[in-house]
Parts: C-alpha cells; sequence; structure tokens
C-alpha cells in the first residue's frame, strides 16, 4: 500500500515488517524494489535474489535484479538475468535490456537479443535506435544504415536523420549523406554535430557553398552557447573541430584569407621557456576572435555564392587547386639556394578526403615556400591513379610519385594477425597501424630515399598559412641539428601500452641514462610521461635515422609487435629514439612557421 505513494520511508518500514511476518517471493521482492528505488541498491539485491529463489519463473523479478546489478556494474549477472527475463515472457524492453548490457561487453549475442527484441514489437523505436547505434559501433555500416532507416518509418525526427546521415557518410556515400543531413537539419536547426558533419559531407561532394554555410551555422551555435552560459564541457571540446571545419570549407571555395583569419582563433601560444607545452591539453577557442571573423564571413557570404554558382559544379570544386591565391601579400621573392639532397616526403592513402586534402597542401607549400626554395617532393601512395597524378602535378612538376612496396606495408612475420585487434581506438585499422610503422622506422632505410641526406616530412592535411621566412634546411644544417619538429602532445595510455617498459628494456641494454639525454624533460619521477612529436611537420638528417642506435632502438620495438598489437604510434616513437640518442641542443622546435594540422594552429 504505502509503495504506491510519496513516503518511501514509510513504505520501506511496512515492506520490512511484511518480510518478516510472512516469508514470501511477492513480500522480498516489494522490499528489494523499495531499497533500490531508495537507493540502497547493495542492501536491496539479496531480497530481489531471495525473490527469486521462492519463485524462479517471476520474469519481472529477473528484469528488476537485472537492472539492480546493472547500476552496480555487474554486467555479466545484469546481462543473464535480463536474458532471462525476455525468454520468460518475452517483452521487448526486457530483451532490448539484455541487447544493450550485452553491447557494452561487446559480447556479438547482443545483436540476436537486439532483434529478439524487435520482433517482439517491431516499433519498439528504442530498440531500433540502439540497435543502429551498436552496429555503426561495430563498423558494420550497411547493417546500420538498414537499421537506421527502420528507425525513421517510425518516427521522422533530427536525431534519426543524423543517425542515417552518419551510417552514409561512414561509407563514404557522401551526396547521400549530405541530403539526409540536410533533412534532419531542417527538422532541428540546433544540432551542432549533425551541421559540422553536413559541412564535412557538402565539400566532399561538391557543394562548396553548402558547406561554408552549414560549417558557419556550427560555429555560430556553439558561440551563441557560450554567451548563453549552456556551453558543455563536451561542446567546448567540439568547439576547436567546428572551427577547422569552417576553415577548411573557406579554404576550398578559395577564400584562403578568411579560411586563415578563422584558424586565428585556434592560435597556439608561444611556447614557454622550457618549451614542454602539450598542445592538445591546451587547444581553445578565442571565441572573440572566431565572433569577429564570423562576421567577416557573413559580410562575403553573397560575393561567395555568386562566384561559385557561375561555374559548373565540377570546376568550382576543382578550380581551387589552379587558384593563385595565397595569405602572403609580399612580393615573391627570388629562387634561393638550395641545400643539397634534401627532399620533401607526404604518405597518402585511398580516401578521397586524403588526396583533396593534399591537393591544398601541395597549393599552400609551392606559394609559400617552393616557389622560391624548389626541393623535390616524393609522393608515397597506395594507389594513385593517373588522373590524380596528373592533378597533382598541374601545382607542382618536380613530384616522384611511388607505390609504396608490399613488403613496407605488411607486418613481419613475428607478428601473430590472430591476435592482432581489426580496429584500435575507433579508427585504427591494420592499415593505418602499417603506416605507423613505416614512419616509426622502415622509412628512413627505403631505396627510394637512399640518395637523400635531408628530410621533411608533411601530412597530406598540413598546410602552410604564410610565407616561409627562412628554409628550414638551411636552419637544420646551420644549426647542426639532427631533428626540427612543431609541437608537442600527450598519447593517449591505453595507445603506450607495454611502449615505455620497451624502451627501458632497450635503453638497460645499451647502458642509456635518460637524465643525460633530452629525453629527461620528458619524464616524470623517471616515467616517460607520455609526450610526443607531432610528426606531422617533422624535418630531420637522415644519417641519424640511418644510424645503427636509431635503427637497433626501432627493430627492438618492432620485435614486440606493439604496432600492431596495441597501434604504437610513429609520433611517441619519434620523441623516444630521437630524445634518448641526443642532447637537446641537437633538436630544434620551428615556431616561426605559419602552419596547421587539424585543430592545431601556429600563426605567429
Amino acid at each position: 500500500m504505502h509503495y504506491s505513494i510519496a513516503n518511501e520511508k514509510v513504505a520501506e518500514q511496512h515492506a520490512r515488517k511484511a518480510a518478516k511476518l510472512q516469508t514470501g517471493s511477492l513480500q522480498e521482492k516489494l522490499l528489494g524494489r523499495i531499497l533500490v528505488q531508495r537507493g540502497k541498491i547493495h542492501e536491496g539485491i539479496p531480497h530481489l535474489q531471495r525473490a527469486l529463489e521462492l519463485q524462479q519463473d517471476d520474469a519481472e523479478g529477473w528484469y528488476k535484479l537485472g537492472g539492480a546489478l546493472f547500476e552496480v556494474g555487474d554486467l555479466v549477472s545484469a546481462s543473464r538475468c535480463f536474458f532471462t527475463a525476455g525468454a520468460l515472457s518475452n517483452v521487448s524492453l526486457w530483451w532490448l535490456s539484455a541487447a544493450h548490457t550485452m553491447a557494452k561487453l561487446k559480447d556479438p549475442r547482443c545483436f540476436s537479443l537486439y532483434m529478439a527484441s524487435i520482433r517482439s514489437d517491431p516499433r519498439n523505436l528504442d530498440a531500433w535506435k540502439d540497435f543502429s547505434f551498436t552496429l555503426s559501433n561495430s563498423h558494420r555500416a550497411k547493417d546500420a544504415e538498414w537499421a537506421s532507416r527502420k528507425t525513421l518509418e517510425i518516427e521522422e525526427s533530427g536525431d534519426n536523420y543524423f543517425s542515417l546521415g552518419n551510417s552514409l557518410l561512414s561509407q563514404k556515400r557522401y551526396a547521400e549523406a549530405r541530403q539526409v543531413y540536410q533533412k534532419g537539419a531542417r527538422m532541428d536547426p540546433l544540432n551542432s554535430g549533425m551541421l559540422h558533419n553536413l559541412g564535412f559531407s557538402s565539400h566532399l561532394s561538391g557543394e562548396p557553398f553548402v558547406a561554408i554555410n552549414a560549417s558557419l551555422q556550427t560555429c555560430k551555435l556553439y558561440l551563441n552557447d557560450g554567451e548563453r552560459g549552456d556551453l558543455t564541457s563536451h561542446t567546448r571540446r567540439q568547439g576547436p573541430m567546428y572551427v577547422t571545419g569552417l576553415a577548411n570549407a573557406l579554404r576550398r571555395a578559395q577564400e584562403i584569407d578568411l579560411s586563415v583569419d578563422v584558424l586565428r582563433s585556434l592560435r597556439q601560444p608561444k611556447p614557454d621557456v622550457n618549451d614542454k607545452q602539450v598542445i592538445n591539453d591546451n587547444i581553445r577557442v578565442d571565441d572573440l576572435e572566431l565572433k569577429s571573423t564570423i562576421q567577416r564571413v557573413q559580410k562575403r557570404l553573397k560575393r561567395i555564392r555568386q562566384r561559385l554558382s557561375k561555374k559548373q559544379e565540377e570546376d568550382a570544386f576543382l578550380s581551387q587547386y589552379t587558384g593563385e591565391s595565397h595569405v602572403s601579400m609580399d612580393p615573391p621573392a627570388g629562387k634561393q639556394s638550395l641545400v643539397p639532397r634534401a627532399v620533401i616526403i607526404y604518405l597518402i592513402g585511398k580516401k578521397i578526403e586524403h588526396f583533396l586534402d593534399l591537393l591544398d597542401s601541395l597549393h599552400s607549400l609551392k606559394i609559400n615556400f617552393l616557389d622560391q626554395n624548389p626541393y623535390p617532393i616524393i609522393l608515397f601512395h597506395e594507389g594513385l591513379n593517373q588522373t590524380q597524378m596528373e592533378a597533382v602535378l598541374k601545382h607542382y612538376d618536380d613530384v616522384r610519385f611511388h607505390r609504396l612496396d608490399k613488403e613496407f606495408l605488411f607486418p613481419p612475420e613475428h607478428v601473430n594477425f590472430s591476435k592482432v585487434p581489426k580496429i584500435i581506438g575507433g579508427h585504427a585499422n591494420v592499415g593505418y597501424r602499417h603506416m605507423c610503422r613505416f614512419y616509426s622506422g622502415a622509412m628512413f632505410n627505403y631505396p627510394l630515399l637512399e640518395p637523400y641526406e635531408w628530410f621533411l616530412r608533411l601530412d597530406s592535411d598540413s598546410f602552410i598559412l604564410g610565407r616561409i621566412r627562412e628554409d628550414p634546411f638551411k636552419v637544420m644544417r646551420a644549426g647542426r641539428y639532427i631533428y626540427g619538429y612543431m609541437g608537442i602532445g600527450r598519447e593517449d595510455e591505453y595507445l603506450t601500452t607495454g611502449l615505455w617498459n620497451a624502451s627501458q628494456e632497450y635503453m638497460r641494454e645499451r647502458n642509456i641514462f635518460p637524465e643525460d639525454t633530452a629525453l629527461d624533460r620528458y619524464l616524470e619521477e623517471g616515467v616517460w610521461d607520455r609526450s610526443y612529436f607531432y610528426t606531422n611537420f617533422e624535418i630531420g638528417h637522415l644519417p641519424f635515422f640511418r644510424s645503427e642506435k636509431y635503427q637497433s632502438f626501432y627493430a627492438s620495438l618492432d620485435r614486440k609487435g606493439g604496432f600492431y598489437y596495441y597501434r604504437w604510434g610513429d609520433a611517441p616513437i619519434r620523441l623516444l629514439g630521437v630524445t634518448m640518442h641526443a642532447k637537446e641542443t641537437m633538436i630544434r622546435r620551428f615556431h616561426e612557421i605559419p602552419y596547421s594540422h587539424k585543430v592545431y594552429v601556429i600563426l605567429p
């Protein structure tokens, strides 16, 4: 009687009396439920368990016990309870609870349980939505698309369009994703994540103005939330990504000056005297700077739209790559003498966005550096076609294309591939880990690089934002540096499993003492602090990287198989391998070059 009223304390007292007066399933279950509801979960669970001992076919009792166990983190036991409840009564919600719990345990049996929930109630919206989400997280994009479409049949909402758009985006069906996001944005114009993805899918499907407008609206939502004080920590973390989305859209529409102005709101402070600024812990949006730039973008929107509408869709999408717009307003300097045996290196994967970024990167590099310092470029790739190569050569003709040899793209024989995860950290597939291994050490012994003494490596999404005043190759040679970098980050702990132990083992074998090297500044109480050099811009002396000491360190790590088992990255390995073998005076940080890579921006 008292369970149905608001006075839970009185209800608990009466339930305890009832359980003492008569031992029965009903009394135990009632007391257990009241205790759980009052937050006394650990006390309530034994009563729910005793109730089931007295009446094992009580489906609701199994469901309530499962809920309590879920709350205290015993997911395995909770899933068994939910499963038993579903099997006894075939209630869609109870099957869904079992499926959801199994999914959190990453148990593949969750998929059959989702289907059981849907068979029990084909219009259970929560079941379809959770099913779609789990399929997407399991990288089953086509199945996630099917589940998302079913969700939309039940309820047409912005959130459900967002889910379907994400499934299409992950399949690289950019035009379809754009159309779905547009429908969703009309229903939910305040969904900043959907607007951001609309911008991304638009510039990959030949709609540059839609990309600009969607990205602009995303940034305005971000600023509005900040002004109202509604900015959550999650949205604050997303802010830099929204800013770069707008900058990328403007860059691809040839609005280079506006693109750079947008990036100013992410400008990194000059590193402190100790040079230990950790950039991925320190990136913030300068809201005032962004607001001012957005006003300038809005004033120019009409002109941008008119310019883009005059061209055919394909020309509007590709003309940016042959234009001469650039950031620096200085008159071109005469060509300079070059450092002998120096080369610039790119490696590009198969994704269309990587190729489009590469064209932009080459364009920015040419007008801000190569026009005066025409160094050769080696472009490693995994399958560029003839048309793509011709597009690259329109920007710069001294490019040597080279498809990576298979021996550099496959793991060594000692790696047990049955133990190699297909995906690590949500994105690092085996191909990505090939790249990490290649850049960490294999690259330096690649036959194509044999004639060279210096290298400058850039990623396809590395952009030079203004004139490079001093040739970095000359800076390196004059200062007798072996390595140069832009910034420092800190790696996620789960991506460094075993890396420090393996490095310590190597140093002990070689009698290397970190306190005598540049590594010392990256240790906290004798333990590596997981710092890494950002390798999207790095410059180095190849004889050092080909040397026995660096290559022996790389080989010792390669034998551990950590590139494949744990996704050891080339960036932390670069910091460890360089600093343990060098003095600080042999390493140079470049903070005077206008540069951006994703959310990292240097504008001196």
